[in-house]
């Protein structure tokens, strides 16, 4: 398959239909209207360009994707987003219920001004400071954690100063004084670049949470049991250091980490108080097939950790043989039927979807089932709940009571589904938090450990 076809593909192809062997259901045909979303004459002649020269069929796929990125930075924005309800209008482009493709989404984003400062330097952009792979965390724990902090936990492949210097801890962390939270990012960020603009500043201020976050190296674009690891440790390393329970908030597939975390280090199970799951994929995505078509020999693949996601990958179906799609702690999901990325992700076929095989309590928030009609948040993107307000009380009530949180608890849900962003948080903190998605395509190119093929399990998973 020629690289020209794939990227086409990518940017233009409907989405399959599920195999007949899987449990799920496909939503209709993605449609595009004529033209790439109505690109003004600058951007879209630049695209127009880059489809152009794809047709040498010499070039590779990821040549070409990273030929755009290229051309992306030399692109003069044709809108920048002044209020928190511009950036809505330009979301409500992307979302919908029949979702863009990822690739139309950063494009569009890119043409409003929601892209990061540099495409091709986003690695160095988002390696220091509070994305920072390399922190220094002198404490020690007070009982062994490595190589392993309970018998039936799967041994690390990663040595532990590795495992402590991927936690940031800022320095407003009370080490134990407030309940400690862990924020786990998604695939191909950073977990400053997810939290920094929406949930550790709001959680800071808060006297029930305490906020720090995981910079896993490779930006989660590796092998997810090897992301897992990264999890698993800063679990139990976090509750001994400040001798409380944590509690786990995670992105996207940092949802799959924390749960394989949870399925393979029971250890950590005891020390989880309450989890809670924004944009999960307990069930991978069909949208993931435009970023990582059918591979064949001699085209250049895709990072492990997203071949690993797609709908029909073995890692999924493992996750879910040994009972991951399950809860093991606590946990509260929250996700939107509108999401760019993940899909399907409504109804019963919701790939975000959790069970309670073990009943221990969950509680699912597809907002399209809950909020009332026409609020804001009916309308919302894969990373856009880290912005919005029903997520911010969701959490809260989670945090301060036992088990999932609970709806009915929640006085002024109504009131928190018919607000654009959340109460604390600016235009800045909105577009920031948007501009990840951008950031994460042009990680996944850049990446440079593609795979042909989807990596095997680890030997305590055979």
């Amino acid at each position: 398959m020629h690289f020209s076809y794939l990227l086409i593909a990518a940017l233009f192809s409907p989405i399959n239909a599920l195999p007949a062997s899987s449990s799920y259901s496909a939503p209709a045909p993605v449609s595009r209207a004529p033209g790439l979303l109505g690109l003004t004459d600058g951007l879209g002649k630049v695209v127009d360009g880059l489809l152009d020269r794809i047709h040498d069929e010499t070039e590779e796929l990821t040549t070409a994707v990273l030929a755009l990125l290229q051309q992306l930075d030399e692109v003069v924005p044709t809108a920048t987003p002044t209020s928190i309800e511009d950036v809505a209008t330009i979301l409500k482009g992307i979302a919908g219920a029949e979702p863009t493709t990822f690739i139309e989404s950063v494009v569009s984003l890119a043409k409003n001004g929601l892209g990061p400062g540099s495409f091709e330097g986003v690695f160095k952009q988002y390696s220091a400071g509070s994305n920072s792979e390399n922190n220094v965390n002198e404490r020690e724990p007070s009982k062994k954690l490595y190589p392993s902090a309970g018998d039936n936990d799967a041994p690390y492949s990663i040595d532990e100063e590795t495992l402590r210097a991927a936690i940031y801890i800022p320095d407003t962390f009370t080490y134990g004084e407030k309940p400690p939270v862990i924020l786990v990012p998604g695939t191909a960020t950073k977990g400053g670049l997810c939290y920094e603009a929406n949930l550790a500043k709001l959680l800071t201020k808060e006297d029930y949470a305490d906020p720090l976050w995981l910079n896993i190296p490779g930006w989660l674009l590796e092998s997810a049991p090897w992301n897992s690891e990264f999890v698993a440790y800063a679990i139990n390393y976090i509750a001994d250091i400040t001798s409380q329970n944590v509690s786990v908030i995670a992105l996207s597939q940092g949802n799959l980490d924390t749960q394989w975390a949870l399925t393979y280090w029971p250890s950590t199970r005891n020390v989880v108080s309450d989890y809670i799951a924004v944009s999960p994929d307990y069930h991978g995505s069909i949208l993931l097939d435009f970023l990582c078509p059918k591979l064949t020999e001699g085209i250049v693949g895709c990072a492990p950790a997203v071949i690993q996601q797609k709908y029909n990958a073995k890692f999924i179906e493992h996750f879910r043989s040994v009972g991951g799609a399950s809860a093991w702690v606590p946990t509260t999901t929250v996700y939107t039927g509108t999401d760019d990325v993940v899909q399907p992700q409504h109804g019963t076929n919701a790939s975000a979807l959790l069970g309670d095989d073990r009943d221990v309590g969950v509680l699912n928030v597809e907002l399209q089932l809950h909020c009332p009609l026409l609020s804001p948040a009916l309308v919302g993107t894969h990373e856009s709940l880290l912005w919005g307000q029903p997520l911010q009380v969701l959490i809260k009530d989670a945090l301060t009571h036992d088990g999932p949180a609970s709806i009915e608890r929640i006085s002024d849900w109504n009131d928190a589904c018919s607000m654009l962003a959340a109460e604390g948080l600016g235009v800045a903190d909105v577009v920031g938090t948007t501009a990840a998605v951008p950031v994460a395509f042009a990680a996944m190119f850049l990446y440079d450990k593609k795979v042909l093929y989807e990596p095997a399990l680890p030997a305590y998973a055979a």
